[in-house]
């Protein structure tokens, strides 16, 4: 009886596992026989709730009249060619803009591995630190909206020795600026 009942057994998962198998070879037909305007109405509906964005590249410049601060933030390749240097050794160094026309809104991208759903706003920059052997350099990189933060990055490296040998270099650096 045991010996019969575990065959008897092992037929039911044999079976149970065979329905399974032909559900799932069975699922992705039984799709493709759904009517075409149903799919359509459904296309319809996800494409209307989508939030139309328009990606821009931003460009810090040197100041004009209008930006105050540093320099000014545009959406035109700066007429210098884009190449500034500012030492943000003993002060800060910031970027501003005049008054808009209209409101500009900030969409983050998603962060991946992100369990808490953040965001973060990519920023890309040409860096150079030079100090005496040993020397670390922090830098801190905030975006600001009418005098509130939007969203920060911390970002430690090695200062770059000057000397004979070793020239220090710029070196590009993208920031991930999590929106607060």
């Amino acid at each position: 009886m045991i010996a019969s009942s575990k065959a008897i057994r092992g037929l039911g998962i044999a079976r149970t596992a065979m329905f399974l198998a032909l559900l799932m070879l069975a699922a992705p037909l039984a799709g493709v026989t759904a009517p075409t305007d149903t799919l359509a109405d459904v296309s319809k509906s996800q494409a209307s709730d989508e939030i139309e964005l328009k990606l821009y590249t931003l460009y810090l410049a040197e100041a004009n009249s209008s930006s105050g601060g540093d320099g000014h933030i545009t959406t035109r390749v700066p007429e210098s060619g884009g190449q500034s240097t500012a030492s943000a050794l003993d002060s800060t160094i910031e970027f501003s803009t005049g008054d808009l026309m209209s409101t500009l809104m900030i969409n983050g991208r998603p962060k991946h591995g992100s369990s808490s759903g953040q965001f973060y706003i990519p920023v890309q920059l040409f860096l150079r630190a030079q100090g005496p052997s040993n020397s670390q350099v922090t830098w801190d990189i905030t975006v600001s909206a009418n005098g509130g933060t939007v969203g920060s990055e911390s970002w430690e490296a090695d200062a770059c020795n000057p000397g004979l040998t070793n020239s220090c270099n710029f070196d590009h650096e993208l920031f991930e600026v999590i929106l607060d």
